[in-house]
């Protein structure tokens, strides 16, 4: 078996609304990012000359020319081979669609194997917990309560926000009500997204505490080991981090300093399921447990989770979001009770639904964004005032 080819769909568009708050004017942000107006879905599928194919659903467009001539004419069975040359021929610098590449050849090696991935990578168990997440900082506090009892009545049993706003008092009283809202039996997660400064990190997570916080989510800037150190020896809130980083040296440093309780290591921005199930081992052996952040279609992130035995619970985003890209596939799970039942089909148990793309297409003509995302610098500085940006 070799690969002959890279197979795109048509890139789509459409709205991020929650459909917990309508017409939301304001832009969706976090601490330190504003999102687009529109958000676009691309997938695409590894094509084999044995006609098996592989779909990588991480809607980042085109791959680089270098990765796609790197794995033509191999066997995307050799997942350790390929990965292995992906890594040099971009000397770690292309993450992103490495590991796009390599959820797409594990889903090849599931369908070969007639073995949904999760079985291929551990089997561990059959079916995974998974979090409402939102609370978007742009939404107004009643917004936000909408939103998170939205989620409760779906079924879930566990919802996250954001925190992170200029004024740190106000993050406390949207928290305040959002917990005073939801039932006590909720759990509720809070993400800072590198919002805030050590300090100010340390003052807030011991006035959360009385909510008893799940976790704290990203509270300060990613490459600061030390402060994460101090940080968790400072606070009973657990805490998560790990999103947006890759590489099993610092991973390494971040758990011998015992700087969290929860890694989020995205399946994609990480370089995909073979180096996720190498993140999640060495996390095991320290004890800390793992919860992927949501950049793919959640039918990855519930197979990888269920794979380990520190898996400890599947992000999912609301039917809409950053499109309906959720209806694009046929096969994809959904959360019932707050939980996922892990798809027994080869492979990750999905297929592009291409008539209900082109259906989207027709009916919803969202052209490009006029709002594009950027980050910036975060506003928190713990003072009630603020320089602007």
């Amino acid at each position: 078996m070799k690969i002959v080819g890279v197979r795109y769909t048509e890139k789509i568009y459409g709205s991020r609304d929650s459909p917990a708050v309508w017409n939301n004017e304001l832009p969706w942000c976090d601490a330190i990012n504003y999102g687009a107006d529109v958000m676009a879905f691309q997938a695409f599928e590894i094509i084999t000359d044995e006609g098996v194919s592989g779909l990588s659903p991480i809607h980042i467009g085109s791959l680089p020319e270098r990765l796609s001539e790197t794995i033509q004419g191999e066997n995307p069975m050799n997942i350790e081979r390929l990965w292995n040359k992906m890594y040099w021929a971009t000397q770690g610098r292309l993450m992103n669609a490495v590991g796009a590449i390599d959820i797409a050849l594990w889903d090849i090696v599931g369908k070969v194997t007639k073995q949904p991935v999760y079985r291929l990578l551990g089997g561990f168990r059959d079916k995974v917990p998974v979090y409402g997440s939102g609370g978007g900082l742009n939404l107004t506090k009643e917004q936000l309560i909408r939103e998170q009892l939205w989620y409760v009545e779906q079924g879930h049993k566990a919802v996250k926000m954001k925190v992170g706003l200029a004024d740190p008092d106000e993050d406390l009283e949207r928290v305040k009500a959002v917990k005073e809202a939801i039932d006590p039996n909720i759990d509720l997660m809070l993400d800072v997204n590198n919002g805030w400064t050590v300090n100010v990190a340390i003052r807030m997570a011991k006035k959360l505490e009385r909510y008893e916080i799940a976790w704290l989510e990203e509270p300060i800037w990613k490459m600061d080991i030390e402060g994460y150190s101090r940080l968790a020896k400072a606070t009973e809130i657990p805490i998560a981090t790990g999103e947006g980083w890759h590489g099993l040296e610092y991973w390494g440093r971040m758990l011998e300093k015992k700087c969290c309780d929860v890694i989020q290591a995205d399946p994609t921005m990480c370089g995909g399921p073979t180096a996720w199930k190498k993140i999640a081992t060495l996390a095991e052996t320290h004890g800390v447990l793992m919860a992927p952040h949501h950049k793919p279609e959640h039918s990855v992130n519930a197979q990888i989770t269920a794979a380990v035995p520190n898996g400890l619970i599947a992000e999912e985003f609301y039917p809409g979001y950053p499109i309906p890209m959720f209806e694009f596939y046929r096969g994809r799970p959904f959360q019932k009770n707050g939980w996922i039942e892990i798809s027994q089909e080869p492979g990750f148990g999905v297929e592009l639904d291409h008539d209900r793309m082109e259906w989207y297409k027709e009916n919803h003509p969202t052209g490009p964004p006029k709002r594009i995302a950027r980050s910036r610098r975060p506003s928190q500085s713990g003072l009630k005032i603020n320089a602007p940006l």
